[in-house]
């Protein structure tokens, strides 16, 4: 029989590994942590993990066994990504594995779950204020419960393909980084952005939002945009960064976006520490306005 796995990552391993440092076979990365202040060198293995995190009692480990799988698919399409330097290389499936791997990514997070557990507790508040029946106030009084919480979020992860199929159709951009300053990621690495406000009643963090952006940084050196196809639509799908501040700025969406941790292959965090003192926001994070659940919002 096939040994439990407990240490169960919702960041993949796979993904660090192109931000760690290889010693004895083992990946060190280099880990700040913005609610301590701290940082530290540890091995990718005890970072962005919970002991069985997808632990289910419909599927028992079969998540985790499916994400090892998508993980390694993931691994070869990223390093032909970082050695051609030029999306157009990947054939259909290869784009369909690396989107297919993105949604998972930002789904399965512990951020993401925070999320769910957000609007839950928002939802079940509301209901009990406006008064439910007694049978039915038995139903509200767990919508909050831990476990049907991780039910929503595996629900999600089993049921990705509209959203796969919607970041196939957007606007992919790589951005090459050639300064001297290296790209940094964190336990919650996809991170949503739009610079065009929301307009009331909707919201502006679906993936059908106008102006849209997903970020997600491939290692120090690469960074894959998905974007509104109308807005972007005119970029060139690779860009070449000189401008540290271009570095910087997304540094700090993965320090801003990050539920606690931010990992780099270098040990210098200053600008994370100064990024602390001078955004408020970094550490005080309306997850459910920020974020959102509203993926296919039009």
């Amino acid at each position: 029989m096939k040994e439990k796995v407990k240490q169960q990552h919702y960041v993949s391993q796979f993904y660090l590994r192109f931000f760690a440092t290889p010693e004895r076979k083992e990946h060190y990365i280099q880990v700040f942590d913005k609610k301590e202040n701290r940082s530290f060198k540890t091995n990718i293995r005890n970072v962005g993990a919970e002991q069985f995190f997808y632990e289910s009692y419909i599927d028992g480990q079969k998540t985790e066994n499916d994400l090892s799988n998508l993980e390694g698919e993931y691994n070869a399409i990223c390093i032909k990504l970082l050695e051609s330097q030029d999306l157009s290389k990947l054939s259909v499936t290869e784009k369909n594995i690396l989107a297919s791997f993105i949604v998972m990514q930002e789904i399965r997070t512990r951020e993401m779950r925070n999320i769910i557990g957000d609007l839950r507790r928002e939802l079940k508040d509301k209901l009990l204020k406006r008064g439910v029946t007694p049978d039915f106030e038995k139903e509200v009084i767990i919508i909050d419960d831990k476990e049907a919480i991780k039910e929503q979020q595996l629900g999600m992860m089993r049921d990705i393909t509209d959203f796969v199929e919607i970041l196939e159709g957007m606007k992919w951009v790589i951005i090459l980084n050639n300064t001297d300053w290296g790209f940094w990621t964190s336990d919650h690495p996809v991170v949503r952005f739009n610079q065009i406000p929301a307009e009331f009643p909707f919201g502006n963090m679906g993936l059908k939002s106008k102006g849209i952006e997903l970020h997600l940084p491939l290692s120090p050196k690469m960074m894959i945009l998905i974007l509104d196809p109308v807005v972007y639509g005119h970029l060139n799908p690779k860009i070449v960064c000189t401008n540290t501040e271009q570095v910087k700025y997304e540094n700090h969406l993965q320090i801003k976006y990050a539920t606690r941790f931010v990992f780099s292959k270098d040990d210098d965090f200053t600008f994370a520490e100064t990024v602390l003192r001078t955004d408020q926001e970094v550490n005080v994070l309306n997850r459910i306005k920020i974020m959102g659940l509203d993926n296919k919002e039009e």
